[in-house]
């Protein structure tokens, strides 16, 4: 009996929102949507995620940027399990190695650096890792052969046609160059 795998997103920024949510979909995942805490909390108690794409700062009021690692808290306690991503583009030493340390974070991304590869590399990584805590399943399951086989390594292309990308901000930069690419 293969169960569906899940996928919170938590993201404020829609675009930011369908760009996850269509990596994690290619990835084989059926993806939640929240724009905050109390959305996320519903999500959590409705179903078991095994990756949740948290980001940092969920609202333009959020100067201490502490939405996020609510969230992050939030999902330890709800669904230990879930492998947590965490997303920013407001990204500090001292703010990664208090995600991965105090709140259990699975990664640090930061938006201006975003690379789709990487992204679906993580998530990769997440799915064929094992559970945090052994679910009450009796019969162990092959980590890989509950997989899509959508889960092949990116092929580079090469393309001789060039293009100008004139975007101020880096985090869109990348991802369109990288769109452009495949």
């Amino acid at each position: 009996m293969n169960q569906i795998m899940r996928a919170l997103v938590v993201e404020d920024d829609h675009s930011w929102q369908q760009i996850i949510s269509e990596i994690l979909r290619d990835c084989g995942l059926e993806v939640d949507l929240a724009t905050n805490l109390d959305d996320a909390t519903l999500a959590l108690k409705s179903n078991t995620h095994r990756v949740a794409v948290i980001d940092l700062s969920l609202s333009p009021n959020d100067h201490n940027n502490i939405d996020g690692l609510r969230v992050l808290d939030t999902v330890r306690k709800l669904d230990p399990n879930c492998r947590a991503i965490l997303l920013t583009g407001f990204a500090t030493v001292e703010l990664a190695v208090t995600a991965l340390t105090d709140y259990g974070a699975f990664t640090f991304l930061r938006k201006e650096s975003f690379h789709r590869s990487q992204f679906r590399d993580i998530v990769y990584r997440i799915l064929v890792s094992p559970p945090l805590q052994a679910p009450p399943v009796p019969a162990p399951v092959s980590s890989t052969s509950a997989l899509p086989q959508k889960f092949q390594p990116p092929v580079t292309k090469l393309q001789s046609e060039k293009a100008l990308i004139v975007e101020d901000d880096a985090g869109w930069r990348s991802i369109i160059e990288e769109l452009l690419n495949d």
